[in-house]
């Protein structure tokens, strides 16, 4: 595999700050103005704002975060699958778990979906203001409205998602590959939630190929796709 992942093209979505409020969780926030048609990102408080009915079907969206190369041929040809996967899940919502906007990241995939789908796009973060800083300066041109649920800024990356997962009370999660936090996160998911892997697999930090852990587990509530 050779990473030379190619930037996509949009509009530059631009954010409007309102200043620095006092957080839910008691720090600091800057908050989008959700009111202006340049705001992208719409901050809540996970303890008061987060009704899960009002968001319809939700599917959760995971994979490895860092060194995919979209320009490899089965990568890509495994991409346009778990595109058309979520597509058949039919979600209202889809959800992520605070992960920055890269080229080399499963997150890579959300623009793609969100046009297959149309589904509303939310994100579960830590309320830290180095984690808003970055969800705002990574994912600003991509051209997307988000709502940002913030959660206990000394929260576990995989207790984020395990946090997350109650919240919205989804029954099924899409897994592009994924590292050690999506096999903490299945580990402590019930059985009720299906887990669907997709064999995707990255670089190594040596240059090889790292495959998911997940790869290898074989539950009721895991389908291998």
């Amino acid at each position: 595999l050779e990473l030379a992942p190619q930037r996509p093209s949009g509009v530059l979505a631009l954010l409007i700050l309102e200043g620095a409020m006092e957080g839910p969780m008691g720090a600091s926030m800057t908050r989008a103005n959700s009111g202006s048609p340049l705001g992208f990102v719409d901050y809540q408080s996970i303890g008061t704002d987060f009704d899960p009915g009002k968001y319809g079907t939700v599917v959760h969206f995971k994979g490895f975060g860092r060194r995919m190369n979209f320009a490899d041929e089965a990568t890509a040809a495994l991409a346009a699958e778990v595109v058309e996967l979520v597509a058949k899940l039919e979600p209202n919502t889809l959800v992520w778990d605070g992960d920055s906007y890269s080229e080399d990241s499963f997150t890579y995939l959300i623009p793609q979906l969100h046009r297959k789908t149309n589904a509303q796009l939310v994100m579960f973060l830590r309320d830290r203001l180095k984690d808003r800083q970055r969800v705002e300066r990574s994912w600003a041109d991509a051209n997307l409205s988000l709502t940002c649920f913030l959660c206990p800024p000394d929260l576990g990356f995989d207790c984020l998602g395990e946090m997350a997962l109650k919240a919205t009370q989804s029954k099924g999660v899409v897994c592009f590959g994924g590292g050690p936090v999506v096999v903490a996160e299945f580990d402590v998911a019930p059985q009720d939630i299906t887990f669907y892997l997709v064999h995707a697999c990255r670089l190594s930090e040596d240059g090889g190929v790292e495959v998911s852990p997940l790869q290898a587990r074989c539950a009721p509530n895991l389908q291998h796709v």
